[in-house]
Parts: C-alpha cells; sequence; structure tokens
C-alpha cells in the first residue's frame, strides 16, 4: 500500500497537467478563502446602500474589461504550443494590443461614468479600476506560463498576495477606511503582483527581449477577434443586469443582488482552471491524424463538469438561507433568493466552458459569438420587463432563463456542433 502510494505521489510530481492544476486549485482555494474572509468583513462594514456603489461600479467596469484581453488567451496559448511564430514576436504584439484595448476600455468607462454619475464616488472608483485593468495587461506573461504548462509559477505569487490582502483588508475595516480606499488597494496590489510575476518571467525563461511586428499583430487580431466580440457581448449580459437594477431601483438594491451573485461565481473557477490546464494537452491531441484519444479527453472533461456542477447546485440550493445568514447577517437577506435560485447557472456555465475549448480548438469562434449575441439579446429583453416590476428577484430570473436556454440548446441549433451530443470513439482506446 505504501509503495503505491509513493508511485502515485511520484507520478504527480513528473505529470505536469496534474500538478499545474493542483497548484492552481490550491492557490484559487486560499484565494477565494482570503477573499471570502476579507469580503465578510468589507460588506458588514458598510451599509447595502453604500456597498452597492462599489458593486455598481465594479460591474460597471466589467461591461467593457474584455477590451484588455481581447480575446488572446488561448490564442497565445496555442501559437505559443505550436511555435510556429517566435514566442517573443508573440508575446509582444499580444501584449500591445492588450494595452491598447486596456486604455479603450478606460476611455469609455470613464466617458460613460462621466455622463450618468458626473464626478461622484462611482465615477473615481471607475477609474482606478481601469486603471487596475491597464495594469493586468501584463496577463501576457500567464498566458506563456499556461503553455508551457509552468502556471504553478503564477500560483506561488498570487499566494502570497492572497495573504497580504486578506491582512490588509481587515486593517482597513479595522480603521473604519473610506470606500474610495478599496479600490487603491486593488490597484497598488495589481501593479505589485504584476512585478513579480515580471522578474518571475525574466529570470525562469531563456527567451529575448520581446519583438512587436505588424504581421503578428493583424494576425492575433484575426484570430482573437470572434473571442475578444464574444467576451465584450458576454460581459454586458453578466454584468449588465447589475448596472440596469441600479438604475430602475437603486443602489440599495445592487448590493445583496452583488453579494448572491458573487457567492455563485467563486465556483466558476473550477472549470476554468480545468480548461486553462487541458488546453494545451487538448490542442496536442487534436493535432494528431486519429482523433480518438482527443474524443476521449473532451468526453471525460465533460462528465466532471457535469458531476461537480450538480453537486454545488444541489448545495446552494438547499444551503442558501443558512449560507447568508452566517456570513453577511440579516440586512442581506434579499441575497437568499439569488444564491439559491441563481445556483441553477452552474450547470449550464460548467458545460459552456468545457465546449468553448472544443469551439476554439476546431476554430468555430463564430458560433461562440452567435450565441452570445443570443444571450445578450434575450438577457436585456428580460431584464428591461423583469426588473422595473420584480427588482434583484427579476434579475436572476432573467440571468437564469438566459443561461438555461441558450447555453444548453446551442448544441442543437449549430449544425456543426450536433457532433459534440454525438460524439463517439472506441472504448479500448486509452489516453496516457
Amino acid at each position: 500500500m505504501l509503495n503505491k502510494i509513493t508511485i502515485k505521489i511520484w507520478q504527480l510530481k513528473h505529470n505536469e497537467v496534474a500538478l499545474n492544476s493542483a497548484w492552481q486549485f490550491f492557490e484559487r482555494f486560499v484565494g477565494l478563502g482570503c477573499s471570502f474572509i476579507a469580503s465578510i468583513f468589507v460588506i458588514r462594514y458598510f451599509a447595502p446602500a453604500e456597498y452597492g456603489i462599489f458593486a455598481y461600479a465594479a460591474s460597471y467596469v466589467t461591461l467593457f474589461s474584455s477590451l484588455t484581453s481581447m480575446g488572446l488567451q488561448s490564442i497565445v496559448v496555442r501559437e505559443v504550443v505550436k511555435n510556429s511564430i517566435p514566442t517573443e514576436t508573440i508575446l509582444g504584439s499580444a501584449f500591445v494590443i492588450m494595452i491598447c484595448g486596456a486604455v479603450a476600455a478606460l476611455i469609455l468607462a470613464v466617458g460613460g461614468a462621466l455622463l450618468t454619475h458626473e464626478k461622484s464616488t462611482a465615477t473615481w472608483i471607475i477609474l482606478i479600476m481601469c486603471l487596475t485593468n491597464i495594469v493586468g495587461s501584463l496577463a501576457v506573461i500567464n498566458y506563456y506560463f499556461q503553455a508551457k504548462i509552468k502556471a504553478r509559477y503564477i500560483a506561488y505569487i498570487l499566494l502570497v498576495q492572497d495573504v497580504i490582502d486578506i491582512c490588509i483588508r481587515i486593517g482597513m475595516v479595522h480603521f473604519k477606511a473610506k470606500l474610495l480606499s478599496f479600490a487603491l488597494l486593488g490597484l497598488i496590489e495589481s501593479i505589485l503582483a504584476y512585478t513579480a510575476i515580471y522578474l518571475s518571467f525574466r529570470s525562469s525563461s531563456k527567451l529575448n527581449n520581446w519583438r512587436i511586428e505588424a504581421k503578428t499583430i493583424k494576425f492575433l487580431l484575426h484570430q482573437s477577434t470572434p473571442i475578444a466580440l464574444t467576451a465584450l457581448i458576454s460581459s454586458q449580459y453578466m454584468r449588465l443586469d447589475q448596472v440596469l437594477l441600479e438604475h430602475f431601483k437603486g443602489f440599495a438594491q445592487v448590493a445583496p443582488y452583488s453579494v448572491g451573485i458573487k457567492l455563485i461565481e467563486v465556483f466558476y473557477i473550477i472549470p476554468s482552471i480545468i480548461s486553462i490546464n487541458l488546453f494545451p494537452k487538448m490542442t496536442e491531441l487534436f493535432n494528431n491524424v486519429d482523433k480518438t484519444a482527443f474524443n476521449i479527453y473532451f468526453k471525460k472533461a465533460i462528465i466532471i463538469n457535469l458531476v461537480f456542477s450538480v453537486i454545488i447546485i444541489a448545495l446552494l440550493f438547499t444551503c442558501a438561507e443558512e449560507i447568508i445568514f452566517l456570513l453577511y447577517g440579516t440586512k442581506y437577506y434579499n441575497a437568499v433568493f439569488v444564491l439559491k435560485y441563481g445556483s441553477l447557472c452552474i450547470l449550464p456555465y460548467f458545460l459552456a466552458v468545457i465546449t468553448e475549448i472544443w469551439i476554439q480548438i476546431n476554430s468555430m469562434q463564430k458560433y461562440s459569438l452567435y450565441k452570445t449575441i443570443v444571450m445578450l439579446i434575450l438577457n436585456i429583453t428580460l431584464c428591461v420587463i423583469f426588473i422595473p416590476r420584480y427588482g434583484q428577484q427579476g434579475a436572476i430570473s432573467a440571468l437564469v432563463i438566459t443561461y438555461l436556454i441558450s447555453n444548453l440548446i446551442v448544441w442543437i441549433i449549430f449544425k456543426d456542433l450536433r457532433q459534440l451530443i454525438f460524439m463517439r470513439h472506441s472504448k479500448t482506446e486509452r489516453i496516457s
């Protein structure tokens, strides 16, 4: 028995995908734990109306944040794995695209905020969060580590940041810091974290200085534009509900709604981490002439995400009231409905994340764009109908209906995607 355990540990240490996944899950577990504890102190400290300002600003910035990444994550990972273009050129060109997108997002977000809220606290918070996104353009380094299946290096740095963050936030609550200070903290932490990530990259890689090439920029934009548009539209239906909720009902209703949504989104990290680590391996398997191993790998990923999502939904649906009262107190009672019924979004989301890997590897990004456009139109329509009458209950109802309809029927509507349902493979084939 001891020998078997020793062998398993040895295999884990020498399995890069498993090792990176384990480190990322551990970092996210610690990070989410620290974030949860800190958020409990922060949310309890502020009244719902005041915290609603912060939640609204975060949602508003998210409407434009996808312009920073420009859908480049999977494209950069894929091209670094393929090594058809020098890595230095890929990183340099991608960084230029991302920082230009971040600046464009800042102009749009701050410009819109000035028109609607003038120079209010919400506007200042929006500006600070947009500056944080500009610093986040250095996430292109993360993509390099993912392609090399060395994302654990990023996890090491983020672990340190997670621990420091919770200590500072609890201290700020103790000393009764202003709302604006919490936004500034996020900017400072982002600067320090990406400085450490860059130094780690320079010390661990043997690459020369990044190069910018117009031809590569054009190629990356051509490949990533459908993904970027999809992400931009996705951010609209994922956060527009909170913006519309503020418009129709005020900041006070945004706070409990945001609390419930954030608790649900905590679990979204599970398929995201799985997909990040599966993408390089699945790309490699897809390049084989025989697609049997790729199909088996994909089916296993679907099953894993399906099981995880059902378990999480059952937990949240039955324990929503206890979770909200324990964490945030009775003043956030309205978040119970959001958490309980909003958990139904988890199943279609988990399946959609894994499906997106298949779509991108098969270069069918246009279908992701089509689906997301449908989701945006459907969600806006339902929000405009439901929110004025039912408030946050109407907002979460609109979101759940949008997720269930759009993510579960997409495999049936598009002919090229129907093979995802009827995919067949040899049961005797094994994946090493």
